[in-house]
């Protein structure tokens, strides 16, 4: 199997990296919060192999570039979330005193009340044989039955 030996050696290298702080740190520690809370097990076993996960891409990218890995701080993603042009203290940017109108969605087309050609329709599971995953798809607005008389 491709990862027989790759997987526990990224996973024991997670257990380390995030017991130093960093960004490895920080983002363990969020998605543990996430999953469940530190006192789940489970929460923190998942939030590690999401790291070894990280690890790997940062592997490949460091791999794939030639350049050195620069740890972007224990910050980094607080900083992601809250660009420095929405924090405290900065100026704020210019706005409009009208808000922007929405935009139509690309699936509806008022008035005419049909959905465009190739839209997405709710899908059913065929009368086939359960093992079978075919489905076909269901109108969400049956058609009437054709006038016969």
């Amino acid at each position: 199997m491709a990862g027989t030996y790759i997987k526990p050696a990224l996973v024991e290298a997670a257990w380390s990296a995030v017991r130093h702080p960093g960004r490895l740190q920080a983002r363990y520690h969020a998605l543990v919060r996430r999953m469940g809370g530190p006192k789940n097990p489970a929460a923190r076993k998942k939030a590690i192999v999401a790291i070894a996960h990280t690890l790997l891409k940062i592997a490949w990218a460091v791999l794939k570039s030639g350049q050195p890995y620069e740890e972007p701080g224990d910050d980094f993603y607080a900083r992601r979330e809250d660009p420095p042009a929405a924090r405290p203290g900065s100026r704020p940017r210019s706005r409009s005193s009208t808000p922007a109108a929405p935009s139509p969605s690309p699936l509806h087309h008022p008035g005419t009340g049909d959905r465009p050609s190739g839209a997405l329709t709710r899908l059913r599971p065929n009368d086939g044989p359960a093992r079978r995953a075919s489905f076909r798809p269901v109108p969400d607005h049956p058609e009437p039955p054709p006038n016969t008389s």
